[in-house]
């Protein structure tokens, strides 16, 4: 049976949970909603799944939100209600948003504006560590795939990025798997990777094999880390902050 709540915005939330499946969509009328609602049980019965993995292609925040909640789902750890009250927040407030846009820049309005609304510190902290795609994407892997690891070590997530790189640039290779042609892509790098602040970029030059030369600076407020000021570049000897 599906779940239907009407937001702020007079938009219609559709939730469907079924044989442990989850999928949510938003829509202006409740008619659209209660067919699309009906499509996903359907496809639930038939074949398990919502819809294909194989088809699915994140291509708003909204997307990955989704995708997370139904990996956490699956794997029988669905999240507890101050997180579901996060995430749907965050869906709402930045889900029609589409993936390459959602930066650095979008993230501070994300921020700004909420501070007007009230939020404080603590509630802006919390909205941000559930606001990149990146670490929702490394949650739901880890929950899928290693549950039992102790995520506050830095392993996991030195594995996840580098798996990460090692993907994108076998993908690049194509059918091309030799020496010299995956060496030419491992020098010619420059993208941003699941795992990474935002704005970082994993950047190689065929004279310069140095992954991630760029950092930002973090202080302990008492309680937390807190990252502040812009990105800064080190790939000219110095410290400045970067172009990107």
């Amino acid at each position: 049976m599906a779940n239907f709540t009407q937001l702020p915005s007079g938009n219609w939330r559709v939730q469907v949970r079924r044989k442990n499946r989850y999928v949510s969509e938003t829509f202006r009328r409740h008619k659209d909603g209660e067919d699309w609602a009906l499509d996903m049980e359907r496809n639930i019965d038939r074949s398990g799944s919502p819809k294909p993995r194989a088809a699915v292609q994140a291509k708003t925040f909204g997307d990955i939100i989704d995708l997370h909640i139904e990996d956490m789902h699956e794997v029988g750890r669905p999240p507890r209600r101050s997180k579901a009250a996060v995430l749907e927040a965050l869906k709402e407030a930045l889900g029609t948003v589409k993936l390459p846009k959602l930066n650095r820049e979008r993230l501070i309005e994300f921020g700004r504006q909420r501070a007007k609304e009230g939020a404080g510190p603590a509630t802006l902290a919390i909205d941000f560590s559930f606001s990149r795609p990146g670490m929702l994407r490394f949650r739901a892997f880890m929950a899928k795939y290693y549950p039992e690891a102790n995520r506050s070590e830095s392993g996991p997530m030195i594995a996840f990025i580098a798996a990460n790189a090692l993907v994108e640039v076998l993908k690049r290779c194509g059918d091309d798997l030799t020496r010299d042609n995956v060496m030419k892509m491992v020098a010619n790098l420059d993208l941003e990777i699941d795992g990474l602040i935002p704005g970082i970029r994993v950047k190689t030059t065929e004279t310069d094999f140095y992954p991630v030369e760029q950092v930002q600076m973090m202080r302990f407020t008492g309680e937390r880390w807190e990252a502040f000021g812009p990105i800064l570049d080190g790939r000219d000897g110095t410290i400045v902050p970067s172009p990107n």
